[in-house]
């Protein structure tokens, strides 16, 4: 009798550890899936749409524009830099080969991304610039849904002395 009740605790603890590793594959795959519908959304540009991605009190530092807080500062940083792009709305953004980590209700995650340039006015008819970098993230769960708290996006990466932010601009923009 003892031996089937030590392999009945051993059976429900493999199933709580098994538990615990399918639901961070689940965090991971909804983790993808937002990064995903971002990218997506900056490229529909519908600002009203990826300002809920984020965090009521979010931060964004994006390259060479600065620090941006909260969903008002996040709408406006979006649409600057829409009035801006080359392809007029027709850029694409790539997120590519995230490390993602999780723990409980927050995680952490890192990605390359790629972002294309289309300009139809170009010599060529096509123009393509590209540019590449990485965003690093930090998410919350919030009533059971992911959300942006942090993002970060250096250009190019690896970094180098010009990379943007420069270490000092960042440095500042952290502080604040």
């Amino acid at each position: 009798m003892e031996q089937y009740e030590q392999r009945i605790e051993k059976l429900e603890a493999r199933v709580v550890d098994q538990q615990k590793q399918l639901q961070i594959f689940k965090d991971r795959e909804e983790l993808q899936e937002l990064h995903t519908e971002y990218a997506y959304l900056l490229l529909t540009r519908e600002w009203e749409k990826i300002v809920e991605l984020f965090t009521d009190d979010a931060v964004a530092i994006l390259h060479r524009r600065g620090r941006f807080e909260g969903k008002a500062g996040l709408i406006q940083i979006f649409q600057d830099i829409t009035k801006n792009n080359r392809g007029k709305g027709r850029d694409g953004h790539l997120a590519l080969q995230p490390s993602i980590q999780v723990d409980g209700d927050t995680a952490t995650a890192h990605w390359l991304m790629y972002v294309m340039m289309l300009d139809p006015k170009g010599g060529g008819g096509f123009d393509n610039t590209w540019i590449h970098g990485r965003h690093d993230m930090e998410y919350v769960r919030i009533n059971g849904k992911w959300k942006i708290k942090y993002m970060l996006f250096t250009s190019p990466w690896p970094r180098e002395e010009w990379s943007q932010p420069t270490l000092e601009q960042l440095a500042s923009w952290e502080n604040k």
